[in-house]
């Protein structure tokens, strides 16, 4: 018969074999450790290929639309209303080179032709806020905010220079499409970026008197450069910030200026100039309070603003905000009126040249077919400021509130332009 084992070597094959799983399971674990940074490493590369030749395709396609619009539709262009007003027309900014070179002018500010001063220009811009914003709300996992920024990214960066208002601002050289997210530079193109001061005080609490003091060098040394290349400042200071402030040219456009004062009472004039005027600086402070948590918010919903109230608005201005609407992808299931809002801006955009052409060149309606449908324009744009303020809340409570308490104080957050939908 064979002999059983001992206590002793049954002892040692235990743990003899203990030690084999154990090296079994330490050697799965590393291959199983392996594959996934191995997977890892080439999902990050497919990636960021496919993110690099997707901006590549958009920048190609962008820049062959603006030339086929620019070869074949700048004449139709250069007379919409909708993208050219007396602040930003590039026509009359060289007319008013050309009459300052032939000397028929001695100040290039004489006259009403010259207003503003061009400035740099980068898309760039908006497709680093989206990337960082939804870095941000991301949070601790890494990796699907890398994949979700990069996508979102991609959408802002190609609705920016993909859209139809954008490509059409470019075609006329809309010099108001420069003015991006360079503040301090800014200032001279639309006085009305100066309340993003209130998303730099916010966001920049540490660093505030550096970030102020250059922002303010930046527009100090600007206009001191301006006042010394030309012979009268005060004419540069009437014919720039004094233009846009007053609004003594009510050529039409897609604001809500032009055709107010053409109908006021001139002794009238100045009051409501002041009430329009300081419609923006009065949302500032509420605004500033309600999405303090949030700078990013804050920074869009003025963009907005000055889209809506801004004395000589064209599309330049819209264009810029649209795309940023991206980034806020934790916000999206709550806007409430997205497809009616955005049909409503599509609709418009169609419509306002079939307006201007019956009231301008057939001559078979009047100005109120054009207001109509700019002001329908403008209605829309503050219902998707009101109801991207009220996602953010709506978001914004959820995130703070128990879930039983969150639907039922949702309800509450009503803005009254909102509902008026």
């Amino acid at each position: 018969m064979p002999e059983s084992p001992s206590p002793k070597s049954r002892r040692r094959r235990k743990i003899s074999n203990g030690n084999s799983i154990n090296q079994v399971e330490t050697d799965n674990n590393i291959t199983s450790s392996k594959v996934p940074n191995i997977i890892h490493d080439k999902m990050t590369t497919a990636e960021k290929e496919p993110n690099t030749d997707f901006k590549y395709k958009c920048v190609v396609l962008a820049v062959a639309l603006r030339l086929l619009a620019y070869f074949y539709l700048t004449g139709f262009f250069e007379t919409c209303p909708q993208l050219v007003t007396p602040w930003n027309s590039f026509k009359r900014f060289k007319e008013g080179i050309f009459l300052h070179e032939s000397g028929t002018v001695d100040d290039v500010y004489d006259g009403d032709m010259f207003h503003v001063i061009l400035d740099l220009f980068t898309a760039f811009f908006i497709d680093e806020f989206v990337r960082n914003y939804v870095s941000m709300r991301a949070g601790a996992n890494a990796d699907c905010a890398d994949v979700m920024s990069r996508k979102m990214g991609n959408i802002a960066f190609a609705g920016y220079l993909l859209n139809p208002m954008t490509i059409g601002s470019w075609t006329v050289l809309n010099y108001l499409i420069f003015s991006v997210i360079a503040l301090g530079i800014a200032a001279q193109l639309n006085v009305y970026h100066l309340v993003l001061l209130a998303v730099i005080i916010l966001n920049f609490k540490n660093r505030l008197p550096a970030v102020l003091m250059t922002i303010f060098f930046i527009i100090g040394s600007l206009f001191a450069v301006n006042f010394l290349l030309v012979e009268n400042p005060l004419r540069l200071f009437h014919t720039t910030i004094g233009f846009f402030l007053t609004v003594p040219d009510l050529s039409p456009n897609v604001g809500i200026f032009w055709y107010f004062f053409a109908q006021v009472f001139e002794h009238y004039r100045l009051l409501f100039l002041f009430a329009f005027q300081f419609n923006v600086l009065i949302h500032i402070a509420p605004l500033s309070i309600t999405l303090r948590k949030n700078p990013y918010v804050l920074a869009v919903s003025l963009l907005m603003f000055i889209a809506i109230f801004s004395s000589y608005p064209s599309y330049a201005e819209t264009a810029l905000y649209l795309p940023y609407i991206a980034a806020f992808t934790d916000m999206h299931k709550y806007i409430r009126h997205g497809l009616v809002l955005g049909s409503t801006l599509v609709a418009t955009v169609v419509l306002t040249p079939i307006m201007w052409r019956i009231w301008v060149e057939t001559g078979t309606g009047n100005a109120n077919f054009f207001f109509a449908i700019t002001w329908v324009f403008n209605l829309a744009q503050i219902f998707i400021l009101a109801d991207f303020v009220g996602a953010y809340l709506r978001f914004n409570l959820i995130q703070n509130c128990e879930q039983e308490n969150a639907e039922e104080k949702i309800e509450s957050i009503r803005l009254v332009t909102a509902s008026l939908i």
